[in-house]
């Protein structure tokens, strides 16, 4: 099975809304399919399987919230995201309706173009994550045709992952108003199942012992994509999530942050050495710079582990924060790819990492009106240096 063409299905009975909407979402991959009434949006959903669905909640005849009642009634369309959009005023009672009839979210026109997108780009990748899953287990199962009984235990094993990703979606469609209820809660529920999927495929590895032939790598990589698909699903919600959260900025002791975080770092890392210079403050929001720490040293105490002596090092230089290492480091000819999503310039899977890490480091930094950048050396080590103003940034 071939991934298939991502689908986006926009409701709205005026035209200029449906092209306005047509532009802000366009991208490569991505095909937006338009109705402008309940009834042709039904006639569509049945032909089209659609990755979300954003609602015009005033319309003649069928409303916004009737079609997301009707399609909740429906098998085929009852798991499809839906986003409402709405020129009306903040009603807890129009609110409420919406999230009974199975809304994630709500935007209030004229809508913000950067939150539309950064929502989109959610439920886009989520979609694929979920058709490369599938994918997936169709391979194996196809490659193991020949064995009816294993067959039938990683056709079992398959279907948990698929029921596992299922209820994922469902807890993110429970969410409310512009993911803020997307917690890392959820992601440790989804971690159980993924370790119940890691369990059942070790039993079956040791059961089915030398049998499995050429195929032992097959199914070992189904726990493997399951693993990687919470953490992208976290990173990922993280991601979005970074853009439109309120700033709540307060005088940060850097200094005090930096020690508490690497006590854990070097419990795991107990040969590493981390010098925090003393008297670090900043304006910040105490949540976002403490994941910003965490990315950072993560990254410094993970790489320097190849060097003889690992040192960590957080300190300043002029107007800008460091966090250095002694590490691995890396060829700055491809420095511009360091901050973008899903771009790894260390492919050692062993080291872990989606690709995410940075790119939320950067719009932490951007979102306190910062600058962040990095210099380093093949096998010399990294530097990260960043700035941080306390207040929003453009």
């Amino acid at each position: 099975m071939s991934i298939q063409t991502v689908k986006f299905l926009l409701v709205d009975d005026v035209e200029e809304n449906l092209l306005a909407l047509e532009a802000l979402l366009r991208r490569d991959g991505l095909e937006l399919i338009k109705a402008r009434s309940g009834p042709e949006a039904l006639e569509l959903l049945l032909a089209h399987e659609f990755a979300l669905a954003l609602l015009d909640v005033q319309m003649p005849g069928m409303d916004g919230f009737e079609l997301a009642e009707l399609m909740r009634g429906t098998e085929r369309t009852k798991s499809i995201p839906i986003v409402f959009l709405t020129a009306g005023g903040f009603d807890e009672q129009r609110r409420f309706r919406g999230y009974g009839a199975g809304a994630v979210d709500f935007l209030f026109k004229p809508i913000e173009p950067e939150i539309l997108k950064s929502k989109a780009d959610v439920f886009y990748e989520l979609y694929i994550k979920r058709q490369e899953a599938i994918k997936q287990s169709e391979s194996l199962r196809e490659a193991l045709a020949k064995n009816a009984e294993l067959v039938a235990s990683v056709q079992r094993l398959n279907e948990s992952l698929e029921r596992s990703v299922e209820e994922r979606t469902a807890q993110l469609l429970e969410a409310n108003e512009q993911l803020q209820g997307f917690t890392y809660s959820v992601a440790h529920d989804f971690r159980q199942h993924i370790r119940g999927i890691n369990t059942n495929a070790s039993m079956i590895l040791e059961e089915a012992g030398p049998s499995l032939g050429e195929h032992r790598k097959s199914l070992e990589r189904i726990g493997q994509v399951a693993c990687r698909m919470g953490q992208m699903t976290d990173d990922l919600l993280n991601y979005a999530r970074f853009r439109s959260e309120t700033l709540r900025p307060v005088e940060l002791d850097l200094t005090e942050m930096a020690l508490e975080a690497t006590e854990t770092y070097q419990s795991l890392y107990p040969h590493a050495r981390c010098c925090v210079a003393p008297g670090l403050t900043v304006s910040g929001d105490r949540t976002l710079v403490r994941i910003l720490l965490d990315n950072l040293l993560d990254n410094a105490f993970k790489y320097s582990q190849e060097a003889p002596y690992p040192l960590v090092e957080v300190g300043r230089a002029n107007d800008a924060f460091f966090v250095r290492d002694n590490g691995s480091g890396f060829d700055m000819a491809y420095a511009h790819k360091l901050f973008l999503p899903f771009e790894r310039l260390h492919s050692d899977d062993a080291l872990g990492g989606t690709g995410i890490g940075l790119a939320n480091v950067r719009r932490i930094v951007q979102r306190h009106g910062g600058k962040i950048w990095a210099t380093a050396a093949v096998g010399a080590g990294s530097t990260f240096f960043f700035t941080l103003k306390g207040d929003e940034g453009d």
